[in-house]
C-alpha cells in the first residue's frame, strides 16, 4: 500500500491513523467480520468517537476482505459527512 493511499475522506487519516485504524482491524477483525454484509446504524458519527468507529468499519471494508458493510450516518451535520467521506454517502 502507497503512502498515498487514504481510506476515502477528503480530510482523511495521516499515517498515524491509519496505523490505529489498522489495529482497530486486526484486533477486532473476528467481530467485525460477524457484521460483514450486515447494515449498522451509527450516531454521533461527526463527534470524536463516532469518526474512529466509522473510519474503522470503512478500513475494515477496504481490508478486511469481506463483504461490505452498509452504515446509515444519521446527523445534524450532512455537509460535513458528504465532504469526509464522498465516495461513501449516498445522499
Amino acid at each position: 500500500m502507497s503512502v498515498e493511499h487514504s481510506i476515502g475522506p477528503l480530510d482523511g487519516p495521516d499515517h498515524v491513523i491509519r496505523d490505529d485504524l489498522d489495529r482497530i482491524v486486526r484486533a477486532c477483525g473476528g467481530e467485525m467480520g460477524k457484521l460483514s454484509g450486515s447494515s449498522l446504524l451509527l450516531t454521533g458519527a461527526t463527534g470524536f468517537v463516532g469518526r474512529y468507529l466509522v473510519e474503522s468499519v470503512i478500513r475494515f471494508n477496504e481490508i478486511g476482505g469481506a463483504a461490505p458493510c452498509i452504515v446509515t450516518l444519521p446527523t445534524r451535520h450532512p455537509e460535513l459527512l458528504k465532504v469526509r467521506y464522498p465516495t461513501q454517502v449516498e445522499a
